[in-house]
């Protein structure tokens, strides 16, 4: 999905609708915090101006203040099981730790929503995974930073050698990535499930 934060509000910011949330769109919201040097906590997400983000579909994410914190962690390359713990309350962190959104990020009128975010990807398949997609339409394989913003939705074009297949990404499930959490020295092992529909 072509998912991006074009700025950040307020909790309760009536202009926009809260929508749930992808992992195509955290990861967008996490991009956004690591290009902008972003630190602060779910407690500020809550109760403080420019810290509620608003993705290009013209509605905000809010969270809780845990699930928040798992973001900022995301976005400080944090990913041990308690690591959002940090980022999640604020533990008296002072000013020259914090960097919050500015004025200059927020959104002083309501736009027009971006709804052409649709996206293809390609995937070289093993024959394995490229007979079972036909078979069952379900995909399953590691994940990988190339297809953190695939989503519901999404093409695939599935390579496989000369053979060639074409899918659409069901536009009612959410892309499942599941993490292995008994891993070694804290690094993720992750997979990603799709529900394919055949392409006419």
């Amino acid at each position: 999905m072509k998912v991006r934060v074009v700025g950040w509000t307020h909790y309760g910011d009536s202009r926009f609708e809260n929508d749930g949330i992808t992992y195509a769109e955290m990861e967008a919201i996490v991009d956004d915090i690591k290009e902008n040097g972003y630190m602060f906590t779910g407690m500020h997400h809550q109760g403080c101006k420019y810290c509620v983000p608003v993705l290009n579909d013209g509605k905000k994410r809010v969270f809780s203040e845990r699930g928040f914190g798992k973001i900022m962690a995301r976005g400080h390359d944090v990913f041990t099981s308690g690591g959002y713990v940090d980022y999640a309350f604020n533990w008296g962190y002072s000013d020259e730790e914090l960097k919050m959104p500015g004025e200059e990020r927020e959104i002083k009128e309501v736009f027009e929503p971006e709804t052409d975010l649709n996206e293809e990807f390609e995937f070289e398949a093993t024959e394995e995974q490229f007979n079972t997609a036909q078979s069952t339409l379900t995909l399953e394989f590691p994940n990988e930073h190339k297809y953190r913003y695939m989503s519901g939705g999404d093409d695939l074009t599935m390579k496989c050698g000369d053979r060639v297949a074409k899918y659409h990404i069901a536009k009612y499930t959410r892309v499942e990535r599941h993490e292995n959490l008994s891993r070694e020295n804290e690094i993720f092992i992750s997979t990603v499930k799709l529900i394919l529909e055949e392409k006419k």
